[in-house]
């Protein structure tokens, strides 16, 4: 009985070798796939927000610039408007005149 069951226990061992090497490679394998997928994942990630960013950006220049151009704007209407008025005679603000 002794020789069978050190034949059984040796068959056993020869099956988780070889067991134990497929399961290391098959980590190793999984653990460069991975890698891999997280490294792209990462990259798509970065590029997306990179993106998000940058539209972010340009709405917030166009806002201030649209901004910008309507002061701009009003404020011209407003010199336009004064200088019309004081160059037909009006004045813009009329003296007071003292009592005598």
């Amino acid at each position: 009985m002794a020789i069978t069951t050190a034949i059984s226990d040796l068959i056993h061992f020869v099956f988780e070798t070889i067991a134990s090497v497929f399961r290391g490679v098959y980590g190793i394998i999984h653990g460069i796939i991975s890698s891999i997928t997280g490294l792209f994942s990462g990259l798509l990630q970065l590029v997306g927000n990179t993106i998000s960013s940058l539209g972010s950006v340009v709405g917030s220049i166009t806002s201030f610039v649209t901004g910008n151009i309507v002061i701009l704007g009003v404020g011209a209407v407003l010199a336009f408007f004064f200088l019309r008025s004081t160059a037909t005679g009006q004045q813009a603000v009329k003296p007071t005149k003292a009592k005598q």
